[in-house]
């Protein structure tokens, strides 16, 4: 910046994803882990989301484990759908859309999904 003398920033804040979303009344620090983290570890060729898809096979020898890739992606899909119908709700009661039988509706769509049916 030529007014400041800085360099200019990448994104518009200095904290990281983590950060901030620790801070929201939301809590959403608390889906970062398999919303953020793990669905870019396994999205992004790195040594650490390499790392991740090995496991010890026979006689000690390293493999990439498809099996371990379909895990994540299935768990990755639903934390997503999760944190989306999250932000819907933020939205709902930010901006007062009315659309919480909805919201509700489509949460208990999700929980079907991952565990089935209700057990009266």
């Amino acid at each position: 910046c030529k007014k400041c003398g800085n360099a200019p920033m990448p994104s518009w804040t200095k904290k990281s994803i983590k950060e901030l979303s620790e801070t929201s009344k939301y809590k959403l620090g608390d889906h970062y882990g398999f919303c953020y983290e793990a669905g870019t570890l396994h999205s992004h060729a790195t040594i650490k989301g390499s790392a991740a898809r090995l496991s010890m096979g026979t006689g000690d020898a390293l493999s990439l484990e498809p099996s371990q890739e379909t895990q994540y992606v299935q768990l990755s899909l639903y934390f997503s759908h999760m944190l989306f119908l999250a932000a819907l709700h933020i939205l709902n009661d930010h901006f007062e859309l009315g659309i919480l039988e909805k919201l509700n509706d489509w949460n208990e769509d999700l929980r079907y999904w991952l565990i089935g049916p209700s057990q009266p």
